[in-house]
């Protein structure tokens, strides 16, 4: 009785062994029907859920910083382009003189640094939810569009081409566009000091109006 019972104990874990190593075989080669067929449900599980937006996906791409790296990440970014932009008017004659790609990249470039720079601070998908914002969408877009038109401007021909009447014409455009690019700049940066823009505009309403 002893004897048939331990060969029964022997027969049954052989037979479970066996059963577990072809499973786990099946699943390696993924030949079963059933194991495909979990596979597809897997597949369409997943694809049923919510995607993660494509902003967050990039943001998990950007490296992890401590909190130093990037305070200090802001504040050399955020000095490096107003420098640039200050070193840009030492190429203000050769735009004077019709000859302004120099000075508009190298402005443009300053105030694109500036404007990024808050992106060490709060990662790129954050850094478009404040800037659209609805207490500065508006001057974001202003400010982007001003950066884009000042570039298309500078490169684009325009009615009279070199001749004086074009050089002027691309002149009063660009300063245009650029007096546009510093007041955005200066408003939107103001968004983001509490009162700020309050303050600003009394000033102004109590000394320039009537």
């Amino acid at each position: 009785m002893i004897n048939t019972t331990s060969s029964f104990r022997e027969s049954a874990t052989n037979s479970i062994k066996q059963a577990a190593a072809s499973a786990v075989e099946l699943i390696r080669t993924g030949s079963n029907t059933s194991s495909s067929t979990a596979s597809t449900s897997k597949r369409d599980l997943e694809s049923s859920q919510p995607q993660q937006p494509i902003l967050e996906e990039l943001s998990e791409l950007c490296p992890k910083l401590t909190y130093q790296q990037r305070v200090v990440g802001f504040f050399s970014c955020y000095a490096a382009g107003y420098i640039i932009t200050f070193f840009s008017f030492g190429f203000f004659i050769r735009l004077v003189e019709g000859k302004p790609a120099p000075f508009v990249v190298i402005y443009s470039t300053g105030n694109i640094l500036s404007l990024l720079s808050s992106t060490f601070l709060c990662g790129p998908s954050l850094q478009l939810k404040n800037m659209f914002h609805h207490h500065r969408k508006y001057t974001s877009i202003v400010y982007l569009s001003s950066i884009t038109l000042t570039l298309i401007v500078c490169f684009i021909p325009l009615p009279g081409g070199t001749e004086t009447k074009g050089i002027i014409l691309r002149l009063f455009l660009l300063v245009f566009l650029l007096l546009v690019q510093l007041g955005s700049s200066l408003w939107y940066t103001l968004s983001y000091l509490p009162f700020a823009r309050a303050a600003v505009l009394k000033f102004i309403s109590d000394n320039f109006s009537e």
